[in-house]
């Protein structure tokens, strides 16, 4: 039962482990937001450094903190702020990643102009990585029915939604069987029952950080893995996008130290066995024959020869 005693306009969940040396940047974003009408959630998930001392020390009663005794983990994290939670919006934010100032403000304005049958708004993000600044701007910009398209992995980053409860309500909690790509599974769901509306200015900046759950490691092929056998009847309808969850598999699996990389090259196979025009699982299939060292070497060159186009 979600509590909506009491409503404000916007809830924002923040789930957090672990981050007291780095929340106070969010939590500093947030309340910097020019929208006033929110609630802000953290739910320490059993972090053991100082987190709790460090959300002390802002006094705001916008602010509510809530505290797992153990690491329960990010999905369960998401679903007890959305419970506690008392907003006719719902939104996210990682507890080291950050708002710009107008986030809350120029999504609203598009739900206020939205048919009511639009349940979600995102927006482009910016994402940083050490010294690197990297402006996400999609050409594509998808809006309306984009289950398909999220469905083949087109990127709606959790920070950058802006949720109507009523379609929370509908497509249900998060997926607490994920340890890792539970905010993928919920976007899979959620497009397809609702329409999205796209805002174009980057309304979120993302920190990519070495104990990120983004971070490419074991936890995100299991995840990706997930996603693929609870989506698998509506994944296998279209030959593309199969081959294209098979093929990431491979590739992330090639990259990673610890798994055979054989295993990356079965999913390569099967890539091509299911769509053999993809000219990238082609060429991701052969890199990874001579081992992971030429794989990530070939990676690497692809990726500086984009940069420089």
């Amino acid at each position: 039962m979600i509590n909506t005693a009491g409503n404000v306009t916007v809830s924002i969940i923040m789930p957090t482990y672990n981050r007291g040396y780095i929340i106070s940047r969010a939590i500093t974003s947030v309340l910097a937001q020019t929208f006033p009408d929110f609630e802000l959630i953290i739910i320490d998930d059993g972090s053991t450094d100082d987190t709790k001392e460090v959300v002390s020390r802002f006094d705001d009663n916008r602010i509510k903190y809530i505290r797992h005794e153990k690491n329960r983990g990010y999905c369960v994290a998401l679903n007890t702020g959305v419970k506690a939670s008392r907003g006719e919006y719902i939104a996210f934010l990682d507890s080291d990643d950050e708002y710009l100032p107008s986030k809350i403000d120029e999504q609203l304005a598009v739900f206020k102009q939205a048919d009511s049958d639009v349940g979600a708004v995102y927006s482009e993000t910016i994402d940083v990585n050490g010294d690197k600044r990297k402006y996400l701007h999609d050409k594509l910009a998808l809006e309306g029915d984009i289950y398909k398209y999220v469905l083949n992995f087109y990127p709606i980053y959790l920070q950058a939604l802006i949720v109507r409860r009523e379609f929370i309500d509908r497509v249900g909690m998060f997926d607490e069987g994920f340890t890792n790509a539970g905010d993928f599974d919920f976007c899979i769901r959620l497009s397809k029952i609702t329409k999205f509306k796209y805002v174009k200015n980057p309304l979120v900046v993302r920190y990519v950080m070495s104990d990120s759950m983004s971070v490419s490691n074991p936890a995100v092929i299991k995840g990706l893995e997930c996603i693929l056998s609870k989506h698998v009847d509506e994944i296998r309808k279209d030959r593309r996008i199969l081959a294209a969850h098979y093929a990431r598999l491979g590739s992330y699996i090639c990259l990673v130290e610890g798994i055979n990389i054989a295993k990356g090259r079965m999913y390569y196979i099967k890539a091509f066995k299911t769509y053999p025009f993809d000219a990238k699982s082609i060429m991701g299939l052969a890199a990874s024959i001579p081992g992971r060292a030429f794989y990530r070497w070939t990676v690497e060159s692809y990726h500086k020869l984009k940069k420089s186009d």
